[in-house]
């Protein structure tokens, strides 16, 4: 039991200061850019529809409003017949093209959108999403041409209830390990809500076309070590979308996620693996102290860790604008956690379809 007890107190002080180099070293570093240049991108709007042309009607007036687009290009993925009177009525418009599926899924609906677009410049995002301003496509391309690729926070609704805070808190420490990777030249990830980048880096083959998901994150995870990439945190390119609405469907969507890490470049996995290992190791070793009576060393480095994660966190809060989740995560954290841990075992079991 003894020697136990050393152990645990040693995975507690590594993990402490593993985290506080994250938070630190690299989550600190996340913060608003300026832009760099007057924008004169060509930028194609491309959204990959199937099924989901009703929840369009919302949001398109926003998407057609947007300054600089020069046209919006919706690829319907072999959507069901009775959605073809709805999609139909969108034509009028001189800025929408509308072309069917080449194959069948997300991955060939994009290889037929770069087979059809104008722009050198591809701004994705999907049918529920709404920008949060007319800006949009303007502020997510006024950066330097160097940067091929540029990630945008896509955020949800903030409405009541437990779950929505814990989308939401998930959704900011997504983007966070995610755009502190681009800090350090470790790009991993994409959103495809909110993504844009150069046509030329298309290629299906890196987003290995066997895989029924994971489309725009394999994509990015292979480009980017080969191209320069920046994220926009102007609130006007956050893109908004509704939560899931119980844990059942937020459990399976965020399985399909998850799977797609296991294919990732191995920096990629490390990146992630020391983070999400340290948080596990630090509330584990934390409750099997206290629960042996070694109370110095449970409350010190936790206390620790609190106060380093809450000073970053109440700043990069008001960047992603969810300052309400401050004092949310101290219990949000922990629960965090555990749906990480829950799903962690479907890591065995990848999903076979999207």
């Amino acid at each position: 039991m003894a020697q136990m007890i050393i152990l645990f107190k040693i995975c507690m002080i590594i993990s402490c200061l593993a985290q506080s180099i994250y938070w630190l070293g690299l989550f600190l570093r996340v913060k608003p850019r300026k832009s760099t240049q007057a924008n004169n991108k060509k930028v194609s709007l491309v959204i990959c529809v199937k099924n989901d042309w009703d929840k369009l009607s919302t949001n398109l007036d926003k998407l057609l409003l947007q300054n600089g687009l020069i046209e919006l290009i919706m690829i319907d993925d072999n959507s069901n017949p009775s959605n073809s009177v709805i999609y139909a009525s969108y034509l009028i418009n001189e800025k929408i093209q509308i072309y069917p599926n080449n194959g069948v899924g997300k991955k060939q609906a994009l290889e037929t959108a770069m087979t059809k677009v104008k722009g050198d410049w591809i701004l994705l995002t999907d049918a529920d999403c709404i920008p949060n301003s007319n800006m949009w496509l303007t502020k997510m391309s006024d950066f330097d041409s160097q940067y091929k690729i540029v990630l945008g926070f896509a955020p949800f609704w903030k409405t009541t209830g437990l779950l929505n805070s814990l989308i939401r808190y998930e959704s900011v420490m997504n983007s966070l390990c995610s755009f502190a990777a681009i800090e350090i030249n470790l790009t991993y990830n994409g959103v495809g809500r909110n993504m844009l980048y150069h046509k030329s880096l298309f290629d299906i083959r890196l987003m290995k076309a066997d895989i029924p998901y994971g489309d725009d994150d394999l994509l990015i995870n292979s480009q980017a070590k080969y191209n320069h990439t920046i994220y926009s945190l102007d609130k006007q390119t956050f893109v908004y979308s509704k939560a899931k609405e119980n844990y059942k469907d937020y459990f399976l969507q965020k399985w399909r996620h998850y799977a797609t890490s296991l294919h990732y470049r191995t920096e990629s996995k490390l990146f992630l693996g020391v983070y999400f290992l340290s948080l596990f190791f630090l509330y584990f070793s934390f409750g099997f102290l206290f629960m042996s009576h070694q109370f110095l060393y449970a409350l010190v480095p936790i206390f620790i860790y609190i106060i380093i994660k809450m000073s970053v966190l109440k700043f990069k809060l008001n960047h992603f604008n969810e300052e309400d989740l401050f004092l949310k995560s101290i219990y949000l954290e922990p629960l965090y956690l555990l749906h990480l841990i829950l799903q962690s075992p479907l890591l065995l079991f990848p999903k076979k379809t999207w």
